[in-house]
């Protein structure tokens, strides 16, 4: 397993700290993109928006053109998410079939997913949401563990589109 680049550890560790202060702080975790080039230091917010495939879909044309503006060498993408335990994976397809989504589902396992797109392969973790003593309603998650994947899909993967790999130190 390749781990995460350094250069991009330095730079996520503290989006994921105000992550998790957020909501240990008892809030709502709001859904984001960090569209950035390493070398030039940049990294601009772009607020993810839920509210339906349209909103979704324009989140990623949205992201896909501040990333070709930037000259983006990478995207990270935090947001909360639902996942099944392993004994259920099996059923995803059950699952979707007999509840319409896997949020509704009375097994699902609410989390924090984060991703990683970069010029050089994309790294994902997902990490469980536990209760937080911190204040009413608060939440938390352990130290997420990143893992490269070589294939992947979806309306937030490919962000990038074709951008030049940059000359740059990555550990």
């Amino acid at each position: 397993m390749q781990s995460l680049p350094d250069a991009y550890q330095d730079l996520l560790t503290p989006l994921i700290a105000q992550a998790r202060r957020m909501l240990e702080q008892g809030e709502s975790l709001i859904p984001f993109a960090f569209v950035g080039n390493l070398a030039r230091h940049a990294v601009q917010p772009v607020a993810l928006r839920t509210d339906g495939e349209a909103g979704k879909d324009a989140s990623a044309a949205q992201i896909r053109q501040i990333a070709q503006q930037v000259q983006a060498d990478f995207v990270f993408v935090i947001t909360e998410a639902w996942t099944l335990p392993p004994e259920q994976a099996h059923r995803y397809e059950a699952i979707l079939a007999e509840y319409g989504s896997i949020g509704a589902s009375p097994d699902r396992i609410d989390s924090v997913s984060f991703a990683l797109e970069t010029d050089r392969g994309m790294w994902a973790a997902q990490v469980p949401l536990k209760a937080s003593r911190q204040a009413p309603g608060a939440r938390t998650f352990a130290t997420p563990r990143f893992t490269r994947f070589s294939e992947v899909g979806g309306r937030l993967t490919g962000l990038l589109g074709s951008a030049a790999q940059t000359e740059r130190t990555l550990h």
